[in-house]
């Protein structure tokens, strides 16, 4: 016995219906910060993904000595500007071909088949979604714009605005670049901890975790274990990712994150505040694609495939709340 054409198009139904509810999975089990932003996650309309950034505080706050003597500042003040960046559109599907049916010997062999594309789909998916989260629209207008973009350096514009048309606030600070290293490259406790103070300094809460690929992880452990200094390990929720508590910050090691080797001065550790980002969406994430296909046998091709669409992008709406450092030696003895 065979499948039917009915059997084979309702087994690619239920396979791709299988993949779509484990896309948004996929996305929160990248790491817990993903996690985070797919529970914030947003649907949004419109042309282009809009956010808005405080960037001044309001000028009408201050002490008064409550008598006639005071005149209240009653002028408008703008405090906010909205940030742009463009829609982000991705498919996932696969497609079976005659020539695999007639290959497949027997049901079991066909259900294989389609329980292996199934698989390559999700973990291709996964290896978009990591990639396209530390990565940037400026070298692939494609793609999101991820952290490359939004820890890229002074004079580069992020969602259609650069740091240069910002003030700074109290420490001088700019208002809208995050604080980025390139100098410093040992994986000490010296060297990492006042960036992380630098950011609580600003409030808010901030930040809540640390992202590096394993070499630099693995470094900071060396270190601190020749130190005498003890981290209790932690698995974070969803993950799988082994993690370390750093000054009540939690770093994950991720081997998507940029760094060539060990040996090398290129090696990232972002520090993040979490709540400042977020991904907004309008199709995908349970809202279908009007381009959606289901079961499309092509006329004069012997395929049937079904394809998925999606549409969203990652946002950072308050870039100095987080920091980097872009020069990381994990091999560097001081």
């Amino acid at each position: 016995m065979t499948f039917t054409a009915a059997q084979l198009s309702n087994a690619v139904a239920i396979a791709h219906k299988y993949i779509e509810k484990n896309v948004p999975v996929l996305f929160a089990m990248a790491h817990p910060l993903m996690d985070k932003m797919m529970e914030r996650k947003e649907y949004a309309d419109g042309e282009r993904l809009q956010f808005p950034l405080n960037f001044n505080k309001m000028q009408n706050v201050g002490f008064i000595s409550g008598t006639t003597a005071d005149v209240i500042d009653t002028n408008t003040q703008q405090n906010l500007t909205y940030a742009e960046l463009d829609w982000k559109k991705w498919n996932e599907g696969f497609s079976i071909t005659l020539d695999e049916l007639v290959r497949a010997s027997g049901d079991n062999a066909v259900k294989n088949i389609i329980t292996a594309k199934t698989e390559n789909t999700l973990e291709s998916i996964k290896d978009f979604i990591q990639t396209g989260f530390y990565g940037s629209a400026t070298t692939n207008t494609l793609a999101f714009n991820g952290l490359a973009d939004i820890f890229a350096a002074s004079g580069t514009a992020y969602a259609g605005l650069t740091d240069t048309d910002f003030g700074n606030d109290v420490a001088g600070d700019n208002l809208f670049l995050p604080n980025i290293d390139t100098t410093l490259h040992y994986c000490s406790y010296s060297n990492i901890s006042p960036k992380i103070t630098k950011i609580k300094s600003k409030g808010q809460g901030a930040p809540d975790y640390m992202i590096s690929n394993s070499n630099v992880f693995q470094a900071y452990k060396s270190i601190m274990q020749a130190a005498g200094q003890r981290y209790v390990g932690e698995t974070e929720l969803k993950s799988g990712f082994d993690s370390i508590k750093v000054d009540g910050v939690t770093w994950l090691a991720d081997d998507y994150a940029p760094g060539t080797s060990s040996s090398t001065q290129d090696n990232y550790l972002y520090i993040i505040s979490s709540k400042t980002f977020g991904i907004k969406y309008k199709f995908g994430f349970g809202k279908a694609s009007p381009m959606d296909s289901d079961n499309i046998l092509i006329p004069n091709q012997p395929v049937i495939f079904k394809n998925k669409y999606g549409a969203a992008n990652i946002y950072c709406n308050n870039r100095r709340l987080n920091a980097v450092f872009k020069a990381l030696q994990p091999s560097a003895t001081s």
